[in-house]
C-alpha cells in the first residue's frame, strides 16, 4: 500500500522489501484477531495465500523469528497483561486465552516467560505495591 505525504505529494512506502513487508503486515494483523484461536501457522499462511514455509521465510528474514515464536509471543504477552490486570483464576485465564488444559497453559506460560502465573501475578501484585511496573515481556516489535 503506498501512501501519498500530504505536505509535498510524496509517496510514503512501508518500510522493509514491499510484498515482504505486507504480507508480514498482514500475518500481525491476523495474529491480533486469532491468536486465543490458537491457529497453526499453516491457518496463517493459507488466509495470507502463501505456502507456510514461506511465511516462515518471510518472517525469518524480516524479524528473526518464526511465525510460531511470534504467535506464542503475543499470546504470552496477553497472559502476563491479564495475569497483571484481572482477577480470574489461572484457569478461568488459561481458558479465555483458548487453553483447554490448565496445567497446559501453565507449562507455556513458563517456558515462555520463566516462572509459573501463579508465581509471575505474585510478583506483578507485590511490585505494583512498591509503585513498580511488573515485568511485562517486551512487545515493540508488534503494531
Amino acid at each position: 500500500m503506498v501512501m501519498l505525504r500530504i505536505a509535498g505529494g510524496e509517496e510514503l512506502v512501508p518500510s522493509g522489501s514491499g510484498a515482504k513487508s505486507g504480507i508480514l503486515q498482514r500475518f500481525r494483523q491476523l495474529v491480533e484477531m486469532n491468536f486465543r484461536s490458537h491457529w497453526p501457522v499453516a491457518r496463517y499462511a493459507e488466509a495470507l495465500g502463501v505456502s507456510a514455509d514461506r511465511l516462515h521465510s518471510i518472517c525469518t528474514s524480516e524479524i528473526g523469528k518464526s511465525p510460531k515464536a511470534l504467535i506464542s509471543e503475543r499470546l504470552a504477552h496477553e497472559a502476563a497483561l491479564r495475569l497483571e490486570r484481572s482477577s480470574l483464576t489461572i484457569e478461568q485465564l488459561g481458558h479465555a486465552l483458548g487453553f483447554h488444559d490448565p496445567a497446559h497453559f501453565s507449562s507455556f506460560f513458563k517456558q515462555m516467560i520463566g516462572v509459573p502465573p501463579g508465581r509471575y501475578r505474585k510478583i506483578a501484585a507485590s511490585l505494583q505495591q512498591e509503585g513498580r511496573n511488573a515485568p511485562t515481556p517486551g512487545f515493540a516489535d508488534w503494531p
